[in-house]
């Protein structure tokens, strides 16, 4: 039992250490073309994870390289209070589009309203049970915080020029 909770604390710490490094990534970019690339392209890899994506009913989510989705699963799924949602992937949303297959778990959060003025979510894709069993919720839970407010930071600053 003693090592197996050394094994735990160690495991932890590397989460913890890694998704720290990440959150002081996205607090550096300051371009909303980095951090579109960032975003759709490297955090995946950076967590070991198939895809890590932003959806959206309006067009403006394409500025950051996400996806227009339908409003109405959408709002099925959206919650106003930067809810998070980490479970097994629900095949009936459809929200991997062609990667739908390779994904087991997923988590799934709620980016403020105002951001897009419509229902948004920040979507994590994983092939294994990375989001099952509610472990690491408060780490995820924070880095999707963290680029919420990057979203909104470079949204406002791009309605400024």
């Amino acid at each position: 039992k003693y090592m197996d909770l050394i094994s735990i604390s160690k495991h932890n710490f590397f989460t913890q250490k890694k998704i720290f490094y990440l959150v002081l990534q996205i607090l550096n970019i300051n371009k909303l073309e980095f951090f579109s690339d960032y975003l759709n392209k490297k955090l995946a890899d950076e967590l070991d994870l198939e895809k890590v994506f932003l959806i959206s009913s309006s067009n403006d989510v394409k500025k950051f390289g996400g996806e227009k989705f339908n409003h109405q699963t959408l709002n099925n799924i959206f919650n106003n209070h930067n809810g998070l949602i980490m479970d097994a992937v629900d095949d009936k949303c459809k929200l991997f589009g062609e990667a739908q297959n390779k994904i087991y778990s997923n988590a799934i959060f709620s980016i403020d309203y105002e951001i897009f003025n419509c229902p948004s979510l920040l979507i994590f894709g994983s092939s294994g049970k990375v989001f099952i069993g509610n472990k690491g919720t408060e780490l995820i839970n924070f880095l999707c915080l963290v680029i919420n407010a990057k979203i909104k930071q470079l949204n406002l600053n791009g309605k400024k020029t």
